[in-house]
């Protein structure tokens, strides 16, 4: 089983939010029943990004690059190669947003079985493109 983890759930690893318990406890039953976490490039830089800038407005006394490494503990990175940007180009909505694009075309390249996210959005394109979603609570 492939699991498919957008920077929506990612943060929630790093970042104590209501369904953060929640989340890493649907990711260790996947793990533990053999499947593999795999998310874009992407996710590093998005995630990445995110912790940088809640650590300067909040002043967080944790580095964000140990916060960016326990988000993203035990996930596989899939690079954004020709492949992804050409289906991402082509993927339905027409308004789904590019980044959004950039995930839902990663998902279905690694044949994700389920994509595990929080945004609205990209759910609603996932479902339209085939896949299924997941949002612990």
């Amino acid at each position: 089983m492939i699991v498919y983890a957008d920077s929506s759930a990612l943060l929630k690893r790093a970042v104590d939010e209501a369904e953060s318990d929640a989340l890493d406890d649907a990711l260790e039953t996947y793990v533990a029943d053999g499947a593999s976490l795999v998310s874009s490039s992407l996710a590093w830089v998005e995630v990445g990004r995110a912790l940088r800038r809640a650590a300067a407005d909040q002043g967080f006394e944790v580095d964000s690059n140990e916060l960016l490494a326990g988000a993203l503990s035990g996930v596989a990175e899939r690079p954004m190669t020709l492949d992804v940007i050409s289906l991402a180009r082509r993927l339905d909505p027409p308004m789904l947003r590019t980044l959004d694009a950039i995930h839902v075309a990663t998902a279905v390249l690694v044949a994700a079985d389920v994509v595990v996210a929080y945004d609205e959005r990209l759910m609603g394109a996932c479902s339209q493109n085939g896949l299924s979603t997941s949002s612990p609570q």
